[in-house]
């Protein structure tokens, strides 16, 4: 990400024709930052062409030389973390209440202490993979970052909403590791 990052503020000064930095900057205002220390305000032309473009390069998106339209999500479909522990080992599974009409990143942390009730940084593990019966197996998103979180460990997963570099709301679930039924 640090070197799409740099791409990006390159880009600003050297790709961008005036006019398409004027759109930015005409768009950036209409776009309010995250809340930092309680306070949030407009966006320069920038900083909204940086955000965009950053979370399509996250998905290897190409990069938009001009603001999109704004985006206006439904609710997100994925629910609850689901882990069983049994003959096929521990899998991780998110609820999916209602079929997926945008890109969902999946993000997570490492697996912690069961006492932890707040998460920390989180990491970006791939798009949710297409849901069976309700549920999406994101197993290996997971293992592939952060290694298989062991009985008693608490795993923390973030989803967000994602189309033309806008950003949903993101939605948090978490849930202990179980033992292994005794009779396995």
């Amino acid at each position: 990400m640090r070197g799409s990052f740099g791409l990006l503020s390159r880009a600003w000064g050297g790709l961008l024709t005036e006019a398409q930095r004027e759109a930015w900057c005409e768009a950036g205002p209409q776009v309010q930052s995250a809340k930092r220390l309680g306070k949030s305000g407009p966006l320069t032309g920038q900083q909204h062409f940086q955000g965009i473009n950053s979370a399509r390069a996250r998905l290897g998106l190409d990069m938009l030389l001009l603001p999109p339209a704004p985006v206006v999500f439904g609710l997100n479909p994925v629910g609850q973390l689901v882990i069983p522990n049994d003959d096929n080992g521990i899998r991780l599974l998110l609820s999916v209440s209602s079929p997926v009409a945008e890109d969902i990143m999946v993000f997570g942390q490492a697996p912690c202490s069961s006492g932890r009730r707040k998460r920390r940084n989180v990491s970006y593990l791939g798009l949710l993979p297409t849901a069976q019966a309700g549920l999406s197996d994101i197993t290996a998103l997971y293992v592939a970052r952060f290694g298989e979180p062991a009985a008693g460990q608490r795993v923390f997963i973030v989803t967000r909403q994602q189309k033309d570099g806008w950003r949903g709301f993101d939605l948090e679930t978490h849930k202990i590791v179980p033992d292994k039924p005794t009779d396995q």
